[in-house]
């Protein structure tokens, strides 16, 4: 802001081998001393086909963003919780009954849904990982395995409606993109997003 570096993620650089990707999300004071104020973006990207910030940049009152951002991480952690909740109870029935393999099915899909979550929205998680490029490639994989689980919980509740066909080949296509996000660089398995 006026050429004073107020937030920073990662390491901005014109050489692939210094620069260091990251995702955060930052909330600057911005002095409102002045009446016009000059906002600088540095980004680079050597990681993705595409880079620069994740979500737009907001402007307003410093406590109405703070609480908008703790609004949404708490529904997030809500959110969670739930689901954790949810894929706990339905994997401890499949684990009663194994032979209905649909409770294993919807456990494992809320489970992944909310680990996705965990790591996108306000990226609560994304940190934990302290690795961009471990934390970008557990969402990717979660993305490649949110349908087919859904497809396979659906195939065991009501066979009669749904081709193991597709729910087999949806399963097929998702073990094989997820040998390529866990063996390409970024740059590869994010053009192969559905």
């Amino acid at each position: 802001i006026n050429d004073d570096l107020l937030a920073e993620a990662g390491t901005v650089s014109d050489q692939k081998e210094v620069y260091s990707p990251a995702f955060e999300s930052n909330i600057v004071r911005i002095p409102h001393q002045q009446r016009e104020i000059q906002i600088t973006l540095q980004v680079s990207n050597y990681s993705m086909p595409h880079g620069g910030p994740f979500h737009v940049l907001l402007l307003g009152d410093e406590s109405n963003i703070v609480r908008e951002s703790n609004l949404s991480a708490y529904i997030e952690m809500i959110l969670i919780g739930i689901l954790l909740f949810s894929a706990f109870y339905y994997l401890g029935l499949f684990r009663l009954w194994p032979d209905d393999a649909s409770a294993a099915y919807f456990g494992l899909f809320c489970l992944v849904v909310a680990f996705r979550l965990f790591i996108t929205g306000e990226r609560i998680g994304f940190n934990f990982f302290g690795d961009w490029l471990t934390a970008f490639r557990l969402d990717i994989l979660t993305i490649h395995w949110i349908i087919p689980l859904f497809f396979l919980f659906e195939l065991k509740t009501w066979p009669q409606r749904l081709s193991k066909r597709l729910a087999y080949g949806l399963v097929a296509f998702s073990l094989v993109n997820s040998v390529i996000v866990l063996l390409s660089p970024a740059t590869v398995f994010i053009s192969i997003l559905p």
